[in-house]
């Protein structure tokens, strides 16, 4: 059984819910940072962002054999963090080495970590 949750609060407070309806516009990249996040929730891609975090850049088959999967597997998991914004791709003849976006993922720490105004 579900249980139902009632306000207890006397009144709204105007002032403060216009004030967090403003920082909502002010972030409107919100959705954009809750995909990213989506993205990195997924094991293999989380281990792919570690991998090029902790070796700068690799290509698939150096990923497919650290991770020990398909090739198409690991480039399937690629597109998604392409397509997320996650990773830059550089080719060398015919080898494409992938890297993180730390433009991107500087842009997300920001938020997160970004300190508190005094109210």
């Amino acid at each position: 059984m579900s249980e139902t949750f009632v306000c207890q609060r006397a009144q709204a407070d105007p002032l403060r819910i216009r004030r967090l309806q403003k920082d909502l516009r002010k972030f409107s990249e919100l959705d954009q940072w809750a995909e990213l996040f989506f993205t990195l929730s997924h094991p293999l891609r989380l281990k792919i962002a570690f991998l090029l975090w902790r070796e700068e850049e690799l290509c698939v088959c150096d990923l497919s054999d650290v991770l020990e999967e398909s090739v198409s597997g690991v480039s399937h998991q690629l597109r998604r963090m392409r397509q997320a914004g996650l990773l830059r791709r550089r080719r060398e003849a015919q080898t494409i080495y992938y890297s993180l976006n730390w433009e991107r993922l500087n842009k997300i720490g920001g938020f997160i970590f970004e300190e508190k105004e005094a109210a």
